[in-house]
């Protein structure tokens, strides 16, 4: 019998700076793109389907991972699989967490 070869899960990290601290405990084989600002993240987001969405509150001047998830929840069809705060600050991690439940409800209704 052959390997169960796994497929690689899909990941975005938006974040401003590249870091895999989010990811660096990870077994699972990854294909990993990073966006540093909003609007990279979200052109990736529309192009491409993916399976997990870290994303980083912080992002630039103009922008923090709050608009990305507003955005999100006017494009459903755009919503990850999955959404992991990826910032060491425990508040908006935990706002993160808080809209990616309610995202994850309207992906599930499509």
């Amino acid at each position: 019998m052959g390997e169960d070869i796994k497929k690689p899960l899909k990941v975005i990290v938006i974040d401003d700076e590249k870091t895999l601290s989010c990811l660096e405990y990870r077994a699972d084989p990854l294909e990993v793109t990073y966006a540093r600002t909003y609007e990279e993240g979200i052109a990736l987001l529309e192009q491409s389907r993916w399976d997990e969405l870290h994303l980083d509150w912080f992002l630039d001047e103009s922008y923090v991972g709050q608009d990305v998830l507003d955005w999100l929840s006017e494009h459903v069809e755009c919503i990850p699989a999955s959404i992991i705060p990826c910032t060491d600050n425990f508040m908006r991690a935990k706002e993160i967490r808080l809209k990616a439940g309610a995202l994850m409800s309207m992906r599930r209704k499509l």
